[in-house]
């Protein structure tokens, strides 16, 4: 997810029912605060990486966000990768 406004950018509100919480069982959100993006609109703004319990959760968090506005700044969201060592 990357778009997300500084006053949102927090785990507890992202994975509140009223943010991301509202598409399924977050079972680990990561607030990336080392990147700052400046938005063309808005200001200032962040990414985080969501992971919900099941593949179709996320698919259905995509589809709702993906290109939509949240405090004045464009929300772009993905699948990601996860990384095995």
């Amino acid at each position: 997810m990357i778009g997300l406004a500084p006053e949102i950018a927090s785990e507890d509100i992202l994975k509140s029912p009223e943010y991301f919480g509202q598409y399924g069982d977050l079972t680990k959100v990561v607030v990336n605060t080392n990147n700052v993006y400046n938005a063309t609109k808005g200001g200032p703004s962040y990414s985080a990486y969501l992971t919900y319990s099941h593949p179709r959760e996320s698919a259905i968090a995509i589809l709702a966000v993906d290109q939509s506005l949240l405090l004045d700044r464009m929300l772009r969201a993905s699948f990601g990768t996860s990384k095995f060592c």
